[in-house]
């Protein structure tokens, strides 16, 4: 199923009580939109993807406005060829007021070839009073202009990385593979398994 060239973006759902929505194996391909063209959510909403594409959307791929006890969970997922002159190409995480911590997991899934205003791949813009926690297991995050993964400069913010693909040098995602609370990381490479935190530090 293709979900395709949508003006006001393909899919947007939230609620400030509790909503789950799970959305499988589609395609979203050349929706045009202000925040993301093809996924937009907000308040407390869970949110899965699984065997998904997205290719080609002017605007960015998947927005998130986190409200209290929002999750999101990407897996089997690709993000190719996303442009948002504002925002993150592919994947863009922030918040709405004061909240609870939240979560997001990307499991097998690729981002590539992305590009954007805070990063062309990933963006965590969470920050005072709320943190987030980032988990990248598997699949690859490489060839983003504008970088691969920003996250915030709020200490308790962390990213976790485990057998992901970075590229093979310091140009796959350009100009930082990582920027943690302002520091910029270009060396990760395949396999790579690290932890990186919102006060510039990796371990």
């Amino acid at each position: 199923e293709k979900v395709a060239e949508n003006s006001s973006g393909a899919v947007d759902a939230g609620s400030w009580d509790s909503l789950d929505v799970k959305i499988s194996n589609p395609t979203f391909q050349g929706n045009v939109g202000h925040y993301a063209v093809g996924i937009g959510t907000w308040g407390s909403t869970h949110l899965e993807v699984d065997g998904c594409l997205f290719d080609g959307n002017p605007g960015g791929a998947l927005y998130c406005s986190a409200g209290t006890e929002a999750d999101f969970a990407i897996r089997d997922s690709s993000f190719t060829a996303n442009l948002a002159p504002d925002y993150a190409g592919a994947l863009y995480f922030g918040w709405l007021g004061p909240i609870e911590p939240y979560t997001v997991s990307l499991t097998d899934t690729w981002v590539t070839g992305n590009s954007g205003h805070t990063a062309g791949g990933i963006t965590l813009a969470a920050g005072d009073p709320t943190t987030v926690e980032l988990s990248i297991e598997g699949g690859a995050i490489t060839d983003n202009d504008g970088g691969g993964v920003y996250l915030d400069d709020w200490p308790d913010n962390v990213l976790t990385s485990v057998n992901v693909d970075w590229g093979t040098g310091p140009t796959d995602n350009t100009p930082f593979d990582i920027s943690a609370g302002g520091v910029e990381y270009s060396l990760f490479g395949a396999g790579e398994e690290f932890v990186c935190y919102g006060d510039g530090t990796c371990e």
